[in-house]
């Protein structure tokens, strides 16, 4: 069989495959076809259609995708890129197959029109083969759906369970995602410490120009062997210089932990990420901290989220009993999760702080503490991602599909909108890094997203269990009030400092 019938074989047995119906061969044999094609050495059609069609029934939108023409239209993209050159409109081979699909010549013509772009753009020089070629092919299907759906190809498939456990080989910085990154955080016990700072942009890797590149692309080259080298060009209050890192293991803690306040007695949280076993390293800071505390402060500005699972263990924490989300997918059926009683803090004044860069289980925490009256929410409305993706193992690849909605206890979803704060404040910080950097990009918000899934509410019988009114009125009055920063924190974080002070004056109450 030569390569070119090969493709065809291949491309045959998926869209049969996948197409209810499609054709007059037999399920048996459809099966078989699907066992013995390969697209390349090592891309499986059966695992390809079996990823596809995952997407399909998972998708929280459901029928709602133009009875599935998105994920139909994904099999002609995989076949205009494979060969985009070989493919005549009237080739009566491939029209069958494109009629089997449901798919008219109009819609074809689009698809190897946006086939041949992400080709040039990812080949510039080159053709690829059979597997690189599948797998382009995907990333141009699912980017269809919504903006968090996604294939993942090998470094990708790693990088998610890299997000998950927490570990990797780097430089241990936290960046926002941009034309010229912006550096977020440095870890204190990282390669970058001492070198980096809060609010750097990175300008070029190893030499590379990293304007334009992906998440992903930008991570393979910062990230490496442990004990290599990686020089950066970064921009710092408007002057270019270079810095010499050296790789290595980063077990990033999802927690850091400050006592700050006059006597020590507000509990400052920082969660970077929600990270796997995070409401674990929550617990055990609120636990180490036996003495009485004026408040907490859980920090979870420029938190992009993650693990639904650890979200919800951090809200238990700090409430006694009711619901802490509520999730619908696409058979509309609501599952909600309840608190399991076991809460370590539950009467001591919390603060939550967020921006516009917390987003999903950033937002579900501070929406379920905000419902339950149990946190003043202070900072800057959030990104307003409401969604939950699952992820989807094929082999050392896989992909992430938005399954669901997530809705607080009451019934907003997060979705578009965000968080409204309690007490509305400009996060400082983010504001200096921007004017430093001197970019016009503006920041981006779920709701800019063409494809983003639209919000809705759900009715529930939620009483709000408390009124957190007269509080947030202490806390911004005292806010407001001038005061010497707490060298414990960050002196330089103004509304850190406005709401260490601002719970400096309630009563100490000890953690159970």
């Amino acid at each position: 069989m030569t390569p070119r019938h090969r493709r065809w074989f291949a491309a045959g047995a998926l869209i049969l495959a996948l197409v209810p119906g499609a054709g007059c061969v037999s399920e048996a044999r459809r099966r078989q076809l699907r066992l013995q094609t390969t697209l390349g050495e090592d891309v499986d059609a059966r695992e390809v259609a079996d990823l596809l069609q995952f997407a399909w029934d998972r998708h929280v939108l459901g029928d709602s995708l133009d009875g599935g023409r998105t994920l139909r239209e994904a099999f002609v993209l995989y076949l205009a890129v494979l060969d985009p050159e070989r493919l005549a409109i009237d080739d009566a081979h491939r029209l069958r197959l494109l009629q089997r699909a449901g798919i008219g010549p109009a819609a074809y013509a689009g698809a190897v029109v946006e086939a041949r772009d992400a080709r040039a753009s990812a080949f510039p020089s080159s053709t690829p083969d059979e597997s690189a070629a599948c797998e382009l092919a995907l990333e141009c299907a699912f980017r269809r759906l919504d903006p968090h759906s996604g294939f993942l190809d090998r470094e990708a498939w790693a990088e998610t369970l890299r997000s998950i456990t927490g570990g990797y080989s780097g430089i241990g910085i936290v960046i926002r995602h941009a034309d010229e990154p912006l550096v977020l955080e440095v870890f204190d016990d990282g390669p970058s410490a001492g070198s980096l700072l809060p609010g750097d942009r990175i300008l070029r890797v190893d030499g590379t120009d990293v304007s334009g590149l992906s998440s992903s692309e930008y991570l393979a080259l910062v990230r490496g062997r442990e004990g290599t080298s990686v020089t950066l060009t970064i921009r710092r209050a408007g002057k270019l210089t270079e810095v010499n890192l050296t790789r290595r293991q980063v077990q990033a803690k999802a927690v850091r932990s400050v006592a700050a306040g006059p006597d020590g007695d507000v509990l400052v949280l920082h969660l970077r990420a929600y990270t796997e076993g995070c409401a674990d390293e929550v617990e055990t800071a609120l636990r180490r901290h036996r003495t009485p505390l004026r408040g907490i402060i859980l920090d979870l500005r420029s938190n992009p989220g993650g693990t639904v699972d650890d979200a919800v263990a951090i809200v238990d924490l700090f409430i006694d009993r009711g619901p802490v989300i509520l999730e619908r997918g696409r058979e509309r059926k609501v599952l909600e999760a309840e608190s399991g009683g076991s809460a370590v803090a539950p009467e001591i004044p919390l603060i939550v702080a967020v921006n516009r860069f917390s987003a999903s289980a950033s937002e579900l925490t501070a929406g379920a503490l905000q419902d339950h009256g149990r946190a003043v929410i202070v900072g800057e409305r959030t990104f307003g991602k409401g969604t939950v993706q699952e992820i989807y193992r094929m082999g050392d690849r896989g992909a992430k599909v938005t399954v669901a909605r997530f809705y607080t206890p009451s019934g907003r979803s997060t979705q578009r909108v965000g968080v409204l704060p309690d007490v509305e404040r400009p996060d400082a910080i983010v504001v200096r890094w921007e004017q430093e950097s001197g970019s016009d990009e503006p920041s981006r918000f779920e709701r800019d997203y063409d494809n983003a899934i639209p919000g809705d509410t759900q009715r529930t019988g939620f009483v709000r269990p408390r009124d957190t009114g007269a509080l947030v009125a202490r806390l911004r009055a005292r806010m407001d009030s001038p005061g010497p920063p707490d060298p414990a924190a960050d002196v330089e974080d103004d509304l850190l400092q406005a709401m260490i002070r601002s719970l400096a004056g309630e009563p100490a109450l000890r953690p159970r």
